[in-house]
């Protein structure tokens, strides 16, 4: 495989990660913006808000979270590393690991 190809795969990965991390991400921050409406609604096991998993169990854990975020992380190291091994030549048309990571 070319280096070129070694980036794209790796563009891939990272993308699939990304997309992890924001759907975690998201779940989250309505988790958090619900829970903080709804905070005397909770019980010990249930919360009776809208749009939340109904029992705490359903709600990812923090090894799950530290898991996404660890991905992430990784898949942009190996994102950013085989970008360092494409060829200038080849970089036309191609996005950089840092137009990528742009908001």
């Amino acid at each position: 495989m070319s280096e070129t190809d070694d980036y794209l795969d790796a563009v891939e990965a990272f993308d699939i990660s990304d997309s992890e991390l924001t759907k975690l991400s998201a779940l989250l921050e309505s988790m958090a913006v619900r829970l903080s409406l709804k905070s005397r609604m909770a019980t010990a096991n249930t919360l009776h808000g809208r749009g939340l998993p109904a029992t705490l169990g359903a709600w990812p854990s923090a090894v799950e979270i530290r898991g996404a975020v660890q991905r992430w992380n990784d898949a942009k190291t190996k994102m950013q590393e085989a970008w360092e091994k494409v060829p200038t030549y080849r970089r036309g048309g191609m996005k950089s690991p840092t137009d990528r990571l742009r908001p």
